[in-house]
């Protein structure tokens, strides 16, 4: 659940990012692909080979004390975002670098207009497979 005021969220980012040292900016990551709440906008970004983040509006919204559900999927380097249980209206196509490791990260930064408390109800991590034909 996102907490009674969501404007003090700058920088609320929930996905997977190249196995790398913490960097203190998030833009300052290698490779990512994970979902970002700025307010009550509802982003996603990506990160490849240490470019620029690129960031799209999902069309999604977070709205105050209401709880959100951000899914990402990854099978073979293939990543689907998911906003309470449906593909949001502008998603990207992102696909990790081949041999690269991956991990699950969160991360937050406050606003200048600080938020209460954020709850996070349900963090679940596991790996996909694909189905492979022999």
């Amino acid at each position: 659940m996102l907490p009674a005021d969501v404007t003090g969220t700058d920088d609320l980012c929930i996905g997977f990012r190249k196995a790398e040292a913490y960097q203190a900016a998030v833009d300052n990551y290698d490779e990512a692909a994970y979902f970002q709440i700025n307010g009550t906008t509802v982003n996603i970004e990506t990160i490849l080979n240490n470019g620029a983040t690129s960031t799209t509006a999902t069309g999604a919204a977070a709205a105050d004390a209401v709880a959100i559900t951000l899914r990402l999927e990854v099978v073979d380097r293939v990543v689907t975002f998911k906003v309470n249980g449906s593909v949001p209206g502008t998603t990207v196509e992102f696909t990790f670098d081949a041999n690269e490791k991956i991990i699950p990260f969160v991360y937050f930064l406050h606003h200048t207009d600080l938020m209460d408390t954020l709850y996070l109800q349900k963090w679940e991590c596991g790996r996909l497979y694909s189905a492979v034909t022999r």
